[in-house]
């Protein structure tokens, strides 16, 4: 079974929405800058950076929010080989 993710503004994203969104060339393209924001050297990685890299990307917290929420899906997913056991749990 599916769980929808909620956003840090409270907004519901369906799993398969996110997935959609996560298929596009342009959406991943962003996201995979959004982590190499985020990711430390220590091999953990800093949600507020990306938060904020996000909020000077874009005007409105809507989509600063979305482009947060689909960073930590890749780390929770994909991404997950790329931080340390200290640092990814």
């Amino acid at each position: 079974m599916s769980y929808p993710y909620i956003d840090i503004l409270g907004n519901i994203w369906p799993d398969d929405k996110l997935s959609a969104l996560l298929a596009d060339p342009d959406v991943s393209l962003t996201v995979m800058s959004g982590v190499s924001m985020g990711l430390r050297p220590d091999g953990t990685w800093s949600p507020a950076a990306v938060l904020n890299w996000a909020k000077i990307r874009y005007t409105r917290e809507e989509p600063a929010a979305l482009l947060l929420l689909l960073v930590t899906l890749y780390f929770d997913t994909d991404g997950r080989r790329y931080l340390t056991k200290e640092g990814g749990r």
